[in-house]
C-alpha cells in the first residue's frame, strides 16, 4: 500500500469519526429544548389546575371526564417534567430559564417537591373521577400550595414586564 493510499484512508477514517461525533451532538436535545419544554409542561399544569379550581368553586359546570383527564395530565407531567431540566450550561444558565440553581445544586428537595406533586395528583384525578366538588377544591388547594411552595425554592420571579 502506497503512502498516499494510507493517509486517505486515515484521511476518511478521520472524515467518519468526526460525521459520527456530528451526528450524535444534532441527536441530542438543544439545551433551549429542555427550558421550553418544561415551561410549556408547566404552563399547561397550571392551566389544568386552573380550570378544576374553576369546577371545584362552582365558576365552570363540573365535568367529571375531563376534570379526570385534566388532573392525569398534570400528574404525568409531574411525574416526568424533572427530566426537562437536563444538567447542561444553558438550561442551567440560559436566558430564558428562570429555574434557580438550587435544582442542580440541592435535588433531593427539588425532587420530594415533584413526588409531592405527583402524590397530590393522584388526589385531584380521584376526587375528579366522583365529581365531588369539596374534594375536587381540597385536593385542588393542595396542588396549588405544593406547586408555590416549590417555586418559592427553586424558581426566580418573572421579570417586570417592558412597555
Amino acid at each position: 500500500m502506497g503512502l498516499m493510499t494510507g493517509w486517505r484512508m486515515v484521511t476518511a477514517a478521520g472524515a467518519l469519526v468526526l460525521m459520527a461525533l456530528g451526528g450524535a451532538a444534532q441527536d441530542a436535545p438543544h439545551v433551549s429544548d429542555y427550558i421550553r419544554e418544561r415551561q410549556e409542561g408547566m404552563a399547561d399544569m397550571e392551566r389544568a389546575l386552573a380550570l378544576i379550581e374553576a369546577m371545584a368553586a362552582g365558576q365552570a359546570p363540573i365535568d367529571s371526564a375531563v376534570a379526570a383527564r385534566r388532573a392525569a395530565d398534570l400528574t404525568t407531567w409531574a411525574g416526568g417534567l424533572a427530566e426537562a431540566f437536563g444538567d447542561t450550561p444553558a438550561s442551567r444558565y440560559g436566558a430564558q430559564s428562570r429555574a434557580r440553581q438550587a435544582v442542580w445544586t440541592e435535588p433531593g428537595g427539588f425532587l420530594a417537591g415533584w413526588s409531592a406533586l405527583e402524590s397530590d395528583g393522584r388526589r385531584l384525578i380521584d376526587a375528579s373521577r366522583r365529581g365531588d366538588r369539596p374534594a375536587m377544591a381540597a385536593a385542588a388547594g393542595q396542588t396549588r400550595a405544593t406547586c408555590n411552595a416549590c417555586h418559592q425554592v427553586y424558581l426566580d420571579p418573572a421579570p417586570p414586564a417592558t412597555p
